[in-house]
């Protein structure tokens, strides 16, 4: 089976995603790079006092100084979406040709802005709750806000693991839930349509996803960020695709 073959029939298949490497070192430190320098500029605006002592500790300490900014205003999705250039390196790079290999075409969505493909980065502080979202299925998000999926396409989900450690931050998944039917109930929450979920009972995995690993997953699959523990910030990226259905 060739990898094309193997992520694909991963993510059609009882588990509902699929875990590896689509990064190469080169592809990982330069998106690092590119993240990193789209953060630093946002700080620098923010507190240009203090930028200095930002970009000595690196994202994967920010929260030691992250007192000093509005961390909730400073890092709204607007401002952590890619830039142009950004998102031509991933879509020249081996993860997006990965996936349109596997699923016959990969399209990057733009569904909140329109315009621009939307590739959005996250960071997450250790033991900060409030910075990870609920367990939820991105299909959910589709059908609420009324985002249309061109005829005879699906959506899939990319999420990259860059800066953190492996095993304390990251993904949580429920293997298998995209083969099940959920109830969720919506509600307006930053500008958009969100879902609302009773996740109690539900028990999820913590994918264990070191810098450069890629998680692909089924539109349907429930999943959530991760809590971060340890003592480094998680930092990830993370797009949707269009494909042809299978």
């Amino acid at each position: 089976m060739t990898l094309a073959e193997e992520i694909a029939a991963a993510v059609d298949g009882p588990e509902g995603y699929w875990v590896g490497a689509l990064l190469s070192k080169a592809e990982l430190a330069d998106l690092e790079a590119r993240i990193a320098r789209q953060w630093l500029t946002r700080l620098r605006q923010a507190a240009p006092q203090r930028a200095a002592e930002f970009a000595a500790l690196g994202m994967g300490r920010y929260h030691q100084l992250c007192h000093l900014v509005e961390h909730g205003e400073l890092w709204t999705r607007d401002a952590r979406l890619f830039e142009a250039e950004d998102v031509e390196a991933v879509r020249r790079g081996g993860l997006l040709r990965a996936t349109a290999t596997a699923f016959g075409g990969a399209e990057v969505t733009n569904e909140v802005r329109g315009g621009l493909p939307e590739i959005y980065w996250r960071l997450v502080r250790p033991r900060e709750r409030n910075d990870v979202g609920p367990l939820h299925a991105d299909s959910w998000f589709w059908k609420i806000n009324g985002w249309p999926v061109p005829s005879g396409r699906r959506t899939v989900k990319v999420w990259s693991f860059i800066v953190g450690e492996a095993g304390q931050a990251g993904l949580e998944v429920v293997p298998g839930s995209h083969r099940q039917s959920w109830s969720y109930g919506c509600e307006a929450r930053h500008g958009m349509a969100k879902p609302t979920f009773d996740a109690a009972g539900i028990d999820s995995l913590l994918l264990r996803t070191p810098p450069g690993t890629s998680v692909v997953f089924h539109e349907d699959l429930l999943h959530g960020g991760a809590v971060t523990q340890g003592d480094s910030c998680r930092v990830s990226f993370e797009f949707t695709i269009f494909s042809p259905k299978p």
